[in-house]
């Protein structure tokens, strides 16, 4: 059942200009407080979104529509029940002021069932065990993908890395980048992921590609697998997953991994994954891993906060036998490590809502925190061995990141 509020609406005086254009305040049911970061959607009479946004802390947000008609408005806020305008007529000239007032019902999803032998479904959305969480998950994934066309800048801390077979830190190289293009990130063409995979071999190495909020969102992801639900108490929080595996029969590069959301909070929390059917270092027990986190900042926008993606380094070997019959030798791939690429978030700046502080600092492997090193990113340097440093493409971040070709995760002939 769709779910109405009784809104005000004024026509505001806009004599002196053409546009046509909704403006909407939020606030909750109580108290009447603003509600920052809610998710505020445009939607015609088809049923189609033509414009959403987030509201900023004094829970506004201007909505412009392409013409005058019938509309209406729809209001989402991470972890509360979502609520419907009903009908707005939009003229052709003009402002609507709209007031929405939230319910103060809470999404509760501590009854939400997980089992051992939950079943694996096609559409989180619309399988009973599933929808609740799948909701709250797809409130964070549109409210970060509104952030990023928003005309955020952002500085990030950047960092490649080689890791030996037992994770442990061999090199490292880091670099801080200011931005001001609309997302930090290019997200990979989630049809191509589809059709080619999460891995792409080249003529040095492959490819790894991570999924960001658009990849997730895409009906080729829901089509292309199946889900169901998981649990976990991670360092005193509860927390409940949507687990993604590829569909049965699907034979390309993929990814199966959680969606992982705090159960006091219902917010997004973080997305970590592994890669499958991958070829030689999945079958030589080299597993390529990747995370993506998410946070909310206190204005409203939701950001990816940190990401990283793990890959196995393939070394082919030479093993000499000695007989009396003579000497053989055999040639044999192993994975001799791991290259790591990832990036974090130190600042966030944009109007109307100023300055953010995420964090100046970064965790390094298993060391301690310490300052970032502004040293520029060489995407061709090499170690003292001259091996061939791998890169992998966060959400495509290669392009973003390093101006130059990405570097492939290599596999060195010996």
């Amino acid at each position: 059942m769709r779910r109405y509020l009784t809104v005000a609406i004024l026509l505001a005086a806009a004599r002196s200009t053409a546009a046509q254009s909704v403006r909407v305040t939020v606030v909750e049911g109580t108290n009447r407080a603003p509600v920052v970061g809610a998710i505020v959607s445009l939607i015609d009479s088809a049923g189609i979104i033509a414009r959403r946004g987030l509201s900023d802390d004094r829970g506004r947000v201007s909505l412009r529509a392409a013409k005058g008609g019938r509309y209406h408005v729809r209001a989402d806020r991470i972890g509360f029940r979502g609520l419907d305008s009903g009908p707005v007529v939009v003229p052709d000239t003009g402002t609507i002021n709209l007031a929405i007032v939230m319910p103060d019902e809470p999404v509760v999803l501590a009854e939400i069932s997980v089992t051992s032998e939950s079943r694996c479904v096609n559409d989180p959305g619309t399988a009973a065990g599933t929808a609740s969480l799948w909701t709250e998950i797809r409130k964070a994934l549109d409210a970060t993908a509104i952030a990023k066309g928003a005309g955020l800048s952002f500085t990030m801390a950047l960092w490649r890395r080689e890791l030996n077979a037992d994770l442990k830190l061999k090199f490292e190289q880091t670099d801080t980048v200011e931005t001001s293009v609309p997302r930090p990130f290019f997200a990979a063409d989630p049809v191509a992921l589809v059709t080619q995979g999460y891995v792409v071999p080249g003529e040095k190495g492959s490819t790894y590609f991570g999924p960001d909020e658009a990849t997730l969102l895409s009906p080729g992801f829901l089509a292309t697998h199946c889900f169901h639900l998981n649990r976990r108490v991670i360092a005193g929080r509860s927390q409940l997953g949507l687990r993604f595996e590829p569909v049965a029969g699907r034979k390309l590069p993929d990814i199966a991994g959680t969606m992982w959301v705090d159960t006091d909070s219902r917010a997004l929390s973080e997305v970590d994954y592994r890669y499958r059917n991958v070829g030689p270092e999945e079958r030589l027990g080299g597993t390529a891993t990747g995370r993506v986190e998410f946070m909310a900042l206190p204005e409203g926008w939701w950001v990816v906060s940190r990401w990283n993606i793990r890959m196995p380094h393939l070394q082919e070997v030479r093993i000499v036998s000695r007989a009396i019959e003579g000497e053989t030798i055999e040639r044999r791939r192993m994975v001799r490590g791991y290259f790591e690429d990832g990036g974090a978030l130190v600042q966030v700046k944009g109007p109307p809502r100023g300055y953010a502080s995420i964090t100046g600092r970064l965790q390094t492997g298993d060391e301690s925190v310490r300052p970032l090193v502004g040293r520029p990113a060489d995407p061709h340097r090499s170690s003292s061995s001259g091996e061939r440093h791998g890169h992998a493409c966060i959400n495509t971040a290669c392009s973003a990141t390093l101006p130059s070709a990405p570097i492939r995760n290599s596999s060195d002939s010996r």
